[in-house]
């Protein structure tokens, strides 16, 4: 259990958050409360927190490529004369650009879990 600190407790229709030093805190222990309240849940959610590091950093390097990518369409597209080609070269770019904003969005995501 090392590195989890916090649980989502499942249902069907709700999700509740509890913090894993709620559950194992000795005065909770002998709670009948926190037991009842564990057992009133289907199921429980772990994150863990070096996971989602991983996945941050995993989406911060996706972020700097698809960056680094619409630089060089910007630059292809500056330099082709070929309206065709301009034409296929901007579509690349809006696929790129909704990418990056789904790494952006994934990141975000990421970081307001804890």
């Amino acid at each position: 259990m090392n590195g989890v600190n916090t649980v989502y407790l499942c249902d069907e229709d709700e999700m509740q958050e509890i913090s894993m030093s709620e559950i194992t805190d000795k005065n909770h222990l002998h709670d009948n409360k926190m037991l009842n309240l564990l057992k009133s849940f289907s199921r429980f959610l772990f994150v863990d927190e070096h996971k989602q590091c991983q996945q941050i950093k995993s989406y911060n390097k996706l972020l700097k490529k698809l960056e680094e990518k619409e630089i060089s369409l910007k630059k292809k597209l500056k330099s082709e004369n070929d309206e065709k080609k301009c034409k296929t070269i901007e579509m690349r770019m809006e696929v790129n650009s909704a990418q990056r904003g789904k790494a952006i969005s994934a990141i975000n995501v990421l970081n307001h879990r804890n």
